[in-house]
């Protein structure tokens, strides 16, 4: 009956207001160390450390929590905690990688498009040079 447990719906609260977060996010930069994977979302960092399944959570370089999510077979909320480490891991490696595939598409629009300004150019250096001769030839 983990529902009933203050602590267990204090940090459902918190777990989902990060999860709000990284969806709702405008911008998201994924970093990783060794056996850390850190996020900076807009004005919030969030650190996932993968080896001793640690979460914490900091703002101008203040921490706001930190939170053991280690699993223990005897511990329902560490089985929980657990369960939420991996779920806001797997969410914020999704966005990143979303973001990584949106920011490709638009480089590639941006490299077409400069492609075209300068064949435009091209084309507008080579009318110049023939409207010139024509200029001569009709000068003559």
């Amino acid at each position: 009956m983990l529902i009933f447990n203050k602590q267990y719906r204090d940090e459902e609260k918190i777990i989902s207001a990060l999860a709000k977060k990284i969806k709702k996010s405008k911008t998201i930069k994924g970093h990783h160390k060794i056996n850390q994977e850190i996020y900076e979302l807009d004005n919030l960092v969030i650190d996932l450390d993968v080896t001793t399944y640690t979460l914490s959570v900091s703002s101008n370089n203040k921490k706001i929590i930190d939170l053991n999510c280690q699993y223990d077979t005897y511990d329902r909320l560490q089985q929980v905690r657990y369960d939420w480490f991996s779920y806001l891991l797997d969410l914020a490696r999704k966005r990143c990688i979303k973001n990584f595939e949106k920011d490709e598409k638009n480089n590639e629009k941006l490299k077409k498009g400069q492609k075209i300004l300068k064949d435009t150019d091209k084309i507008k250096q080579r009318q110049a040079v023939l409207k010139n001769a024509l200029d001569t030839i009709n000068q003559l």
